[in-house]
């Protein structure tokens, strides 16, 4: 998993805290997106960021994952996990 600035030094505790958890139905939220659209061009630290994430929602049994930030909203099935992300709350024009 990759670490240094980002939260990676997180990913055992969250991995940890969700397997200890006796619910079958589990949910994560983050702010940012974890899966980017095939257009969308971003830095190769945050493609890596958010494989270790989803890596280690992936192994802790993650029923559903909810995000925002993006703003194309998009559901998608990974392994046993759903990933969520809310297009926005209001738009105008």
């Amino acid at each position: 998993m990759t670490t240094g600035a980002s939260a990676g030094h997180r990913y055992p505790w969250i991995k940890q805290a969700f397997l200890e958890q006796p619910t079958d139905f589990k949910v994560f939220t983050l702010h940012h997106h974890l899966l980017s659209d095939p257009g969308h061009r971003e830095r190769a630290e945050h493609r890596e960021r958010r494989r270790d994430v989803l890596e280690v929602l992936v192994e802790s049994g993650r029923a559903a994952v909810l995000s925002g930030h993006k703003h194309v909203p998009y559901a998608w099935r990974l392994e046993n996990m759903y990933v969520v992300n809310a297009g926005t709350v209001s738009t105008f024009g």
